[in-house]
């Protein structure tokens, strides 16, 4: 007699994320969490772990096209919905207390302990007269752009241009233009300084990296010996939510 087949529909549940898009998920398996282990055993590059995660949570939505729109954060978001749905809400961890290095164990919950910070779509104002209106990054671009350029200011040049989605000069709102265009025009602005000596290439920089969306997991554990309050905030959130 053959082995029965454990799960044989496969039934997707609309999720609404961080950014507003909604997408489907699925519980994960045994096979895909195999194959996700298989795939990053000996990998010691982050976002080449990265990567493999992301591929792994890919397998688990109802829309790979809608999926490869989505943003870092919005990726982030589907891995923390997928381990509620396939393992449950509650991840265990332990770490040393800060003052009497005492072993704390304890457990973070996906639900009640979960952070986050919309992305800030208002327009970046460099002048009275011109404006840019900016918007979320697909992570498939962001990692397209890590690939390409190794030095950190190019990469923050050309992801700066992937954010912008339209600008208002003068009155007048333009929002069709090609990636050459738009380097074009950001050159040609006057290198000047505000209060705070910056210009006006730095304001736009700093506007898109302050707009950034952003979900994390932040919690305080009280030493039980001492009575240390230890604020604990996880860093690597692919790496612990897909493990």
């Amino acid at each position: 007699m053959s082995l029965p087949i454990i799960n044989e529909t496969t039934s997707f549940m609309q999720k609404e994320l961080l950014s507003g898009k909604k997408i489907g998920l699925k519980q994960w398996r045994t096979k895909e969490e195999r194959e996700l282990l298989f795939a990053t055993e000996g990998i010691q590059d982050t976002e080449d772990g990265k990567r493999e995660i992301i591929k792994f949570i890919k397998k688990c939505v109802d829309d790979p096209n809608k999926f490869d729109t989505l943003s870092n954060t919005d990726y982030i978001n589907c891995l923390i919905e997928l381990r509620k749905i396939s393992k449950g809400s509650l991840i265990e961890y332990k770490l040393k207390c800060s003052k009497d290095k005492f072993e704390l164990f304890d457990s973070i919950n996906l639900t009640t302990d979960v952070k986050s910070k919309k992305f800030d779509s208002n327009p970046i104002q460099l002048s009275q007269d011109l404006s840019f209106s900016i918007k979320e990054v697909p992570y498939v671009v962001y990692d397209a752009l890590l690939k390409k350029y190794e030095k950190s200011s190019e990469f923050n040049f050309y992801y700066t241009i992937n954010s912008i989605d339209s600008i208002a000069y003068k009155g007048e709102v333009f929002d069709k233009f090609t990636e050459e265009e738009l380097i074009d025009f950001v050159d040609a602005l006057p290198s000047l300084e505000n209060e705070e000596g910056k210009s006006f290439l730095d304001i736009l920089t700093d506007g898109v990296d302050q707009a950034q969306a952003e979900i994390y997991l932040e919690k305080t554990l009280i030493c039980g010996k001492c009575g240390t309050e230890n604020p604990v905030r996880f860093g690597d959130l692919y790496h612990f939510l897909a493990f």
